[in-house]
């Protein structure tokens, strides 16, 4: 006679069972990976921001704290004149 191999009914059915357990408790977790992508998004952006901001700053240090404009990259850059920040300005 010989020896069967394979999986019985009831193991496939347990297996089944075991992987919808599993399924269900991390579903949760990959929901909110959504919201979590769109604020490391915003972070991003943040952070290069306050980046440009710091550049500004340093070439406004660098020539000498004179003058209302900043050429970064070709284009003037309007800053206020006591601390060298960009202004609240269209070319700021």
């Amino acid at each position: 006679m010989k020896k069967q191999a394979g999986f019985t009914l009831v193991e496939l059915v347990v297996v089944i069972a075991v992987l919808g357990i599993l399924a269900a408790t991390a579903l949760p977790r990959f929901v909110n990976v959504q919201a979590n992508a769109r604020a490391a998004s915003m972070n991003g952006l943040a952070a290069s921001v306050r980046s440009a901001g710091n550049m500004a700053r340093a070439a406004w240090i660098a020539g000498g704290q004179q003058g209302l404009t900043v050429a970064m990259d070709g284009t003037n850059v309007d800053v206020v004149a006591a601390v060298g920040y960009p202004a609240a300005s269209a070319t700021g």
